[in-house]
């Protein structure tokens, strides 16, 4: 046994208990930092997403302009070669946003519509309407239906998948 020694407070120089600190935010914890980096990166991509929708749209908004005015130029009397060229620059110039090959911009006649057909899932530009876009800008056309060409390019233009341009020359 031990014996029992007289316990002063010099014999047992014990400090005071100290309380921890109380949880705080700071510094976090790798699982928040986690969740704040999933987070910043799916709202860059959302803001990613919105710019290039946004682009898509004003792009086919000035597509449309220049179907508009091309159409109204030859309402008030232009001629119908005109009309058609006016047409593919449109639609060539709504492709080559999304595709820079320069074998769009210089696509013509036959091979430029079946590349326009291709885009859809269903042939836009029938075989009087494909001829009067892929021959009208080089001979004269006595008669032209444009409502019908004015809806089909205005069709492809709602149409065509953004994806398919992008990948139509390069696959």
């Amino acid at each position: 046994m031990n014996p029992v020694m007289p316990q002063t407070q010099a014999a047992l120089p014990l400090a005071d208990i100290v309380q921890p600190d109380p949880v705080g935010l700071w510094p976090l914890a790798p699982g928040w930092w986690l969740l704040i980096i999933l987070t910043l990166a799916l709202l860059v991509g959302v803001v990613m997403l919105l710019r290039q929708l946004l682009k898509i749209r004003r792009l086919r908004r000035q597509a449309l302009a220049l179907i508009d005015a091309a159409r109204d130029r030859y309402e008030a009397g232009g001629d119908a070669s005109n009309y058609c060229s006016e047409i593919n620059q449109a639609l060539k110039r709504y492709w080559r946003f999304y595709n820079a090959d320069p074998a769009i911009v210089t696509s013509d006649g036959d091979a430029w519509i079946a590349l326009l057909n291709r885009q859809c899932s269903s042939i836009i530009f029938h075989e009087r309407i494909a001829d009067s876009l892929a021959q009208g800008p080089y001979r004269k056309i006595a008669r032209l239906n444009v409502e019908v060409i004015d809806q089909a390019a205005r069709d492809w233009l709602s149409k065509a998948p953004v994806r398919k341009l992008r990948s139509s020359l390069h696959a």
